[in-house]
């Protein structure tokens, strides 16, 4: 889970908490369902755990990914606050999203940083794509802001 968490944490994924909070109860769900088999190892003095799917679990696995792909809630709380802005002086109001619009352009430099970086590795283009996507949604959410601050 370790191992998993660092190599997530490093990858433009949009779609999934990598806290340890998030990971460890989720493998001891999938161990508990057979879906994964955990093996304890020592290595450098330090205990690890493996984790291997097994046939249930990949059979799970790919009946989950046959699956129609669904519409999820929008869950960003920067809108959900925005909601509320009226409840702001214009002048906070101005400061909050132009502080916001600054994190994600910072956000998207950093993908597009590393689009250049694996731009001639072999990478899945399915993983890839996901960085294109978390590109494409930050563009679409600074646009978004500086429209709302020209309305403001």
């Amino acid at each position: 889970a370790t191992i998993l968490k660092k190599q997530w944490s490093r990858a433009p994924i949009f779609f999934f908490n990598t806290s340890a909070g998030s990971i460890y109860p989720a493998f001891r769900k999938l161990v508990k369902e057979e879906m994964v088999t955990r093996k304890e190892c020592v290595e450098s003095g330090r205990t690890k755990n493996i984790y291997t799917i097994t046939q249930k679990g990949k059979n799970t696995f790919l009946a989950w990914l046959d699956q129609d792909l669904p519409i999820g809630k929008v869950k960003q709380e920067a809108l959900l606050r925005t909601f509320f802005f009226s409840h702001l002086t214009p002048e906070q109001r101005r400061q909050k999203i132009k502080a916001y619009i600054h994190e994600i352009e910072e956000k998207q430099r950093e993908l597009l940083s590393l689009q250049t970086v694996i731009e001639n590795m072999n990478i899945d283009p399915f993983r890839s794509a996901t960085l294109k996507y978390g590109i494409d949604l930050y563009g679409f959410i600074i646009q978004w802001h500086y429209r709302l601050l020209e309305e403001l």
